[in-house]
């Protein structure tokens, strides 16, 4: 099971309850995406690959894990 990155990770805070993440690792990058859930810490992330012109005040959920 792979329990923290391999390499760097940059959270950066784009409001609303949104983040960017750097990925410095491609194995990093692969788990997350395909996962598509994620906890740092006892935070946990919904994850999705970034969409051009991304802006958080206007983004939606399509769904919510329960």
């Amino acid at each position: 099971e792979h329990s923290k990155p391999k390499g760097d990770l940059e959270l950066i805070d784009l409001g609303c309850d949104y983040f960017l993440s750097k990925l410095e690792n491609s194995e990093d990058y692969e788990y997350v995406i395909q996962r598509g859930l994620w906890f740092i810490g006892r935070h946990f992330f919904t994850t999705q690959k970034w969409t051009p012109n991304f802006r958080a005040s206007e983004a939606s959920f399509d769904f919510v894990a329960v």
